[in-house]
């Protein structure tokens, strides 16, 4: 008894009980939440920091255990210390974050500062007695409710899907019309935006339309070829042209000839 209702670092202590007839005493440790980080939902001076807070200890029974020091405001519960606030499961199949379990810390927000400043009281009193808010289920029960809790519900499952992927595509839509409409302008310091999005329809990488574009690369390079790439074919063809602009000349100048030589007068 004496190494429970010591105050070691500054924390004092709650002493409680399930219920009237149990002899057991749980204790919990509270002390004046003070860190270097200031947050608007746990105020400094008008907060509380508890600790070993049980399982079936929920909002309700601390909330009338900590009203006897003043009106709460609220009350938020984490599985371990933290500079948040507490997060609601925002999933019932997929979240993000494990549920609560076993025992845990809370923060005790009061509407005044003077509220702390009165929990001396809660020592001083006899143990308080929890309230069955969060009773919880041992032996075959629990096991019951864990293998029923593992069987989702097919329909609302798929529309918990539903709803995400339409968020998700919508999600991806919006990103897409922003690169769009951000890229090639300059902001402020001038630099311009580029993106992977494009204007021109996304081609799918299946293995159908690889072979397709594979076959239009073969067929575009067996058309190239490469001419006049080195010196000696320059001159080659350099000369080559000489010669066929020669050859042509001298058969222009025979037709010319020729012509010439039937519009002569002849009479005999």
């Amino acid at each position: 008894m004496a190494a429970a209702t010591s105050k070691p670092c500054e924390f004092r202590v709650v002493p409680l009980k399930v219920n009237e007839t149990s002899i057991a005493i749980h204790y919990l440790f509270y002390k004046q939440h003070r860190v270097r980080e200031q947050l608007e939902s746990k105020p400094i001076d008008r907060t509380l920091f508890v600790v070993n807070v049980p399982p079936y200890c929920g909002h309700q029974s601390l909330k009338s255990i900590f009203s006897k020091c003043g009106s709460i405001e609220k009350i938020i519960i984490h599985q371990k210390p933290t500079l948040g606030n507490e997060e609601k499961p925002d999933s019932k199949y997929f979240p993000k974050d494990k549920p609560i379990e076993g025992f845990c810390v809370a923060y005790i927000v009061f509407k005044k500062s003077s509220a702390l400043k009165k929990c001396h009281i809660l020592e001083e009193s006899s143990p308080c007695c929890l309230t069955s808010d969060r009773r919880l289920k041992v032996g075959i029960e629990k096991w019951c409710t864990e293998y029923n809790n593992n069987i989702p519900n097919i329909e609302e499952l798929q529309k918990e899907i539903d709803v995400y992927m339409q968020q998700y595509d919508e999600k991806v839509e919006k990103e897409k019309q922003e690169a769009i409409e951000m890229e090639g302008v300059a902001d402020e310091e001038g630099w311009i935006t580029v993106s992977k999005h494009s204007k021109k329809p996304v081609i799918r990488r299946t293995e159908v339309n690889e072979k397709k574009i594979t076959a239009k690369e073969r067929k575009k390079r067996s058309k190239k070829n490469l001419l006049n790439f080195y010196t000696f074919q320059i001159r080659e063809s350099k000369m080559k042209h000489i010669e066929e602009l020669r050859k042509k000349f001298e058969e222009d100048k025979r037709r010319i000839e020729l012509m010439k030589s039937k519009r002569k007068f002849k009479p005999f």
